[in-house]
């Protein structure tokens, strides 16, 4: 499956509360930890990229220092615009990950509140929707 690195942050925020979930069936949780454990790694990298172009559009002061927000707590942007133009541009390259969308009817007799879902994104999939991403067939009893 091929993600956004723009969506790597909400898909990782969504397993943080989706993994501490008591799910009926097992292999719903361990397929949501395999993407946790293939998403952090392409997150690093995307974090690391952003914080190089944050440092490369930030303000310095008169001692080189880079200049901070302390109530944003980040950089001031000497060019906004281009910075914004450059991230945007970082966010949408895509990252390929070793794994298919777990159909959104495997998830049963567990609660989860429509905000995580949405940050789960294209982890969680409709087969039947047009457009879905492949989805992982979980083995049935």
């Amino acid at each position: 499956m091929k993600v956004q690195l723009g969506e790597i942050r909400a898909m990782l925020e969504g397993l943080k509360v989706a993994l501490d979930l008591d799910f009926e069936d097992i292999t719903v949780g361990y397929w949501l930890a395999k993407a946790q454990r293939q998403l952090i790694p392409e997150f690093v990298t995307f974090d690391q990229a952003r914080l190089k172009l944050a440092k490369k559009y930030a303000k310095r002061d008169d001692n080189g220092e880079l200049m901070v927000d302390e109530e944003k707590g980040q950089y001031v942007m000497d060019n906004q615009d281009a910075f914004d133009l450059e991230i945007g541009t970082l966010a949408e390259q895509e990252a390929e990950i070793g794994y298919n969308s777990i159909p959104v009817s495997d998830i049963t007799g567990v609660a989860m509140k429509g905000s995580v879902i949405a940050q789960l994104g294209r982890l969680i999939g409709d087969p039947e929707e047009k457009g879905s991403p492949e989805v992982l067939e979980l083995p049935k009893e």
